[in-house]
This record gives C-alpha cells, structure tokens and sequence, in this order.
C-alpha cells in the first residue's frame, strides 16, 4: 500500500495534501536524485528562488502532517 492508496487519510489534516501536492513532492524527489549525480548545474536565480518557496512550503506541509499523526 503505497501513500497514493491512503491520500484520504491525510486530506483529514490538511485539504491541501493530494495528488497535486504529491506529485510537486515527487518532482522535487526526482530534481534533488538528479543534481545530486550532477557536476554542474545550470540555474539562474530566479528558479532557484522559485525553487525554494515551493520547497519550503512542501517541508512546512509534511511537518503539519507529521506532527498530526
């Protein structure tokens, strides 16, 4: 059973937890595997900030619904 199989478990907590958020976390998954094997990266600022909002307000969900189980 996967976190896909139990999302309505979590939309309890906080609606904002769905497939939408789910796949922006796995987008995020599958950027940091792939910079992680990368020498150079090609980012400008403005991704970069872009980038981190999203990441910050990702780790800010999980946090919430950590704490709530």
């Amino acid at each position: 059973m996967t976190i896909h199989d139990r999302i309505d478990d979590f939309m309890g907590i906080s609606p904002a937890f769905n497939t939408d958020f789910l796949r922006k976390v796995n987008k995020l998954r599958e950027q940091g595997n792939s910079s992680a094997h990368t020498i150079e990266l090609n980012s400008d600022k403005e991704e970069l900030e872009n980038d981190a909002k999203d990441l910050e307000y990702t780790i800010k969900l999980l946090v919430k619904v950590s704490n709530s189980i």
